[in-house]
């Protein structure tokens, strides 16, 4: 009996250290922590930061200064192909400049700018980083503009234009410090007019006009919940 329980217990001993040995990956550095939390390698050296994923390959490539934030041209890359996935520059942990983002194939997606700015307080939770300044664009896969804008101190602002796939415009408006203000209008893709939005200086709705499809009002209200666009 006493035989059988110690095959027994060392089996288990031998399970456990296997299910707790760490397999690497082919390709990440033999120094490379593993993140368990976040299930990422991270190597750290030389004023240089190197994130891996799982998978083994290269996820970010980064500078760091002297507090470990990052410092300087960043990318990152795509998960299952080798393209960069985003590039910019670091000011000491904040981005700063002109920011890009691409598609798998390599097409840009997003362009971005921040400004040397302090960053908003509330930017963490709402997630953004809370210095963009300047255009904000991005388009489609197929390379057609989808959104366009402007944002000063962290904040949407003056005037922003939406696109369908195809071309035709799908809104526009002005924000003003982060809130839509004068006049919105909003299409269908054919063209028409879907609704059209009226806005104070400081954010607060005056009214709203639905279209149907045909060109027919819908309903018009002060209030959003009572006037829906389809």
């Amino acid at each position: 009996m006493f035989r059988i329980h110690t095959s027994i217990l060392i089996g288990l001993i031998n399970l456990i250290l296997y299910c707790n040995s760490e397999v690497r990956p082919t390709g990440i550095p033999a120094n490379a922590k593993h993140d368990k939390k976040r299930n990422v390698y991270v190597l750290e050296e030389a004023g240089r930061q190197k994130i891996y994923y799982e998978n083994g390959k290269l996820y970010s490539d980064c500078p760091i200064d002297q507090t470990k934030q990052y410092h300087g041209v960043c990318k990152t890359f795509a998960r299952t192909e080798d393209s960069v996935a985003s590039e910019g520059e670091y000011n000491h942990g904040a981005k700063l400049g002109k920011w890009k983002w691409f598609f798998p194939d390599g097409k840009p997606y997003i362009l971005q700018s921040y400004g040397p700015g302090p960053i908003r307080p509330e930017s963490a939770w709402l997630g953004e980083e809370g210095n963009e300044e300047g255009t904000f664009e991005r388009y489609y896969h197929s390379g057609a503009l989808e959104l366009k804008g402007f944002y000063r101190e962290g904040r949407k602002s003056d005037f922003w234009q939406k696109y369908f796939p195809n071309g035709e415009l799908e809104f526009s408006g002005t924000y003003l410090n982060g809130n839509k203000v004068r006049s919105w209008f909003y299409y269908f893709p054919n063209g028409k007019t879907e609704s059209i939005e009226v806005y104070t200086e400081n954010g607060k709705l005056l009214s709203r006009v639905l279209y149907l499809p045909t060109g027919a009002k819908l309903c018009e209200t002060t209030e959003l919940e009572k006037c829906k666009r389809l």
